[in-house]
């Protein structure tokens, strides 16, 4: 990834809707959180995506989405059961 100054405008903005995107669904009311921290964590992974060459604002947006629910575990939550034969 080019240095931040050379990142192209259309692609900075792209990067902050998909960032607020993901925070707007992960956020919830009644969900106990770092936000500091989370919101961090999330601006990290966003820019690592770029790095690693994704653009698309979509997929910016739910690969921040998804990496904020991995990183969120509830305390004393189950897996869901399969239900397979």
């Amino acid at each position: 990834m080019p240095p931040r100054s050379d990142i192209p405008d259309d692609l900075k903005r792209a990067m902050a809707r998909a960032f607020d995107r993901a925070w707007e669904r992960f956020a919830r009311p009644g969900i106990a959180i770092d936000t500091e921290a989370m919101r961090a964590a999330l601006a990290r992974y966003i820019v690592t995506m770029v790095r690693d060459g994704e653009t698309d604002e979509a997929r910016l947006s739910a690969g921040g989405f998804l990496h904020l629910t991995s990183l969120h575990r509830r305390p004393g939550a189950r897996p869901p059961r399969s239900r397979g034969p």
